[in-house]
């Protein structure tokens, strides 16, 4: 029976990302051994699985990482290199494109969570909402979505 590596790797991710999750919710960090671990994890199924998704898969763990690391600069640490290191993950195991979206989905609704919690006063502009279970939800909406979103805005057939 063949497993596509694309779903290999979404398992290795939500393998990943749940524990993740929980750490960034009660401590507000990231441990290594699940990011790493999962790239790791992730870099052996593609290599088993063949090649070719390889070139791809780095240039999304490079692009997330970067990226995630100039916010880091800008913002003063708000978002911690936990959240680069699980953002290489997810850009390794989704691409580029993916990873892209995924950022985007958990940027709005970290948004839109983030306002009505203010607007409830259950927190406060300063209070630091913790970013690993919103990318999870994004990964996973990527996940479902990406190849479409992709093909509409660049104009072309999913």
């Amino acid at each position: 029976m063949y497993i596509p590596v694309r779903i290999l790797l979404a398992v290795v991710l939500l393998a990943a990302s749940v524990p993740i999750c929980i750490a960034d919710i009660r401590r507000r960090r990231i441990p290594d051994v699940w990011s790493i671990g999962g790239a790791v994890a992730a870099f052996l199924v593609t290599l088993a699985m063949g090649r070719a998704r390889l070139p791809e898969n780095t240039a999304g763990a490079a692009i997330a990482f970067a990226a995630i690391r100039l916010v880091e600069q800008v913002t003063d640490g708000r978002i911690g290199r936990g959240d680069a290191k699980y953002s290489a993950l997810i850009g390794f195991c989704l691409g580029p494109d993916g990873w892209f979206w995924a950022l985007l989905a958990a940027s709005l609704s970290g948004l839109v969570l983030a306002s009505c919690l203010v607007a409830l006063g259950k927190i406060d502009l300063d209070y630091p909402l913790p970013f690993a279970p919103l990318l999870a939800a994004g990964s996973f909406f990527s996940i479902s979505c990406a190849d479409q979103l992709t093909a509409a805005v660049l104009g072309r057939p999913a």
